[in-house]
Order: structure tokens, then sequence, then C-alpha cells
């Protein structure tokens, strides 16, 4: 994989790189956008539930469907994760049809 900095009309730098999986043929360059604020806030919210609120639910009662509240707690946001990172992929997914369209790719 080779690096390299881009310089558009505008001066600005933009790290980009062209994937190892492209053909030798291909001279085209992958230079990704940074996430919308909402999928990374999509993406910290299950990270955040499990891991800075312990305190909070740090107790064996109540039961929760026969299971102890922190297993429940657990197991609920190992379901509810795939939910989160497919709402932020839904809102990232609009933004790259966007940019390959603006480049002249397939939509």
């Amino acid at each position: 994989m080779s690096f390299s900095l881009a310089v558009s009309t505008k001066l600005s730098l933009k790290c980009c790189y062209n994937p190892a999986h492209m053909g030798h043929g291909d001279d085209r360059w992958f230079c990704p956008k940074p996430p919308s604020p909402g999928s990374i806030l999509l993406g910290l919210i299950p990270f955040t539930a499990v891991c800075f609120s312990v305190s909070l639910w740090d107790r064996v009662y109540p039961m929760v469907l026969g299971l102890p509240f922190n297993f429940f707690w657990l197991i609920s946001w190992l379901l509810l994760t795939p939910l989160c990172m497919w709402g932020a992929y839904r809102l990232e997914a609009p933004r790259a049809s966007d940019l390959r369209r603006k480049d002249g790719g397939a939509p």
C-alpha cells in the first residue's frame, strides 16, 4: 500500500492512499472523508453504555427475565450494538454515494 499527500486546487492537503487490491493500471486514489458527527455519536452510544455505566448497574438484583441485571444489561447492549452500527452506516452511505458521483464513479 503506498501513501502520498494529494494537493487540491485550494492548496489543502489530504492523506490519500492507493489500496493494494486495486489493479496495477488503476491510478485512482482513495481519499476517505471523515465520519459525520451523527455516526460517531451512534458508535459511541454502545461503548459508553457498556464501559462507563458500570457503577449504575453493578448489582445482581433486580432480576430481569431470570438474569441478574448486570448480565441482562451486557446482553442487551450486545444485541443493540449492531442496530447502532446500522444507523451509523445509514448516515454514511448517502455521503459515500455522493462522493462517488462527484468523482465520476458509479452510484
